[in-house]
């Protein structure tokens, strides 16, 4: 632990005695023994699942409805979307569509998770591509490159949300499926969220975040001369953070979202078990863990996190191979 800090410049650095999250986290507070203010706002009690009784209750009002499928499912080939489908098949017994947003990132082994996922599971599947992440991928990361930021290292995923959420509305319009069941819920936050907010009050939280990413771009404007860039920004906003589903409900009101966590609770070690012995499932043969496996932009992201939390330059670290080898 000791030399991985110091290899990556967190030597220097003030840790939360609880989370070891350093002084440069966006936002970032201790009291008097250390603890930082995001281990003394989080609470337990506020994540207890809604539990497998709640889950099958809302199930059964789609049982029997649909055409050809009761409920879709977003499959990404990563450990929680794999779950949630088995679950859906394997212990609610429900008829799914599974698609997958191709953002063009997506590795060799994640490709053969959903294709042993859907053969085993017996479930049709479909391929939606879309070239948000594409478009956006270039400008956002070369204004990070020159002025690296904890805070905006989650943009460089901007676009793959949109096209999530279009893809749930799109396919579930499509095949007339009422309900859609994603592998969320689990007891984590947006990054985004997690970097702009402090409050636990929905709405406080919403103006917090609008105005976190506004100070961010007026700090860096190179985000700003694509127009690409804060168009998906504001749509990724209205599509995931608007408060009580503004959007969502408006666009698809009959549409039906459920987060399986939130009412199983999350288990990693059975989750990645279960995908492991009952479908194969493998995670990235480059990534350490299997968390956000499914995906190569993630590595990236992962790099560029101890850039921003040491206030390094980028051309002054190896990380900035990184960024120009995609920004080439």
């Amino acid at each position: 632990m000791n030399d991985s800090k110091a290899q990556c410049g967190f030597d220097h650095l003030k840790h939360c005695t609880r989370c070891v999250l350093p002084e440069t986290y966006p936002g970032i507070s201790f009291d008097d023994a250390g603890v930082c203010n995001r281990c003394r706002r989080y609470n337990p009690a506020a994540r207890k699942p809604l539990g497998e009784e709640a889950l099958r209750m809302v199930v059964e009002e789609f049982k029997g409805k649909g055409t050809a499928y009761e409920a879709l499912s977003a499959l990404s080939g990563g450990r929680d979307s794999t779950y949630a489908l088995y679950y859906a098949v394997r212990k609610l017994g429900l008829r799914m569509l599974a698609f997958t947003v191709d953002n063009g990132f997506i590795p060799d082994e994640t490709w053969e998770n959903i294709r042993n996922a859907t053969r085993m599971l017996g479930v049709d599947h479909i391929t939606i591509k879309h070239d948000h992440l594409k478009k956006s991928i270039r400008p956002v990361l070369s204004a990070w490159c020159k002025k690296p930021s904890a805070a905006m290292v989650t943009f460089l995923c901007l676009g793959c949300r949109l096209g999530l959420q279009k893809a749930f509305l799109e396919v579930s319009r499509k095949y007339r499926i009422p309900l859609c069941i994603s592998g969320g819920g689990e007891p984590e936050e947006y990054f985004a969220d997690a970097f702009f907010t402090t409050s636990s009050g929905r709405l406080r939280r919403t103006v917090e975040m609008a105005t976190g990413v506004g100070l961010e771009l007026l700090r860096n404007p190179r985000y700003l001369l694509s127009p690409f860039v804060p168009l998906r920004m504001f749509m990724e906003f209205l599509y995931n953070f608007a408060p009580l589903g503004f959007v969502r409900r408006r666009l698809n009101p009959s549409w039906q979202y459920l987060e399986l966590f939130r009412y199983l609770g999350y288990h990693e070690n059975h989750v990645v078990d279960v995908i492991t012995n009952e479908l194969g499932w493998k995670k990235y043969h480059h990534s350490a863990a299997s968390w956000r496996s499914d995906c190569k932009i993630n590595l990236l992201k992962n790099a560029c996190y101890p850039v921003s939390y040491t206030h390094l330059r980028a051309h002054e670290t190896p990380e900035h191979l990184v960024c120009r080898l995609l920004l080439e």
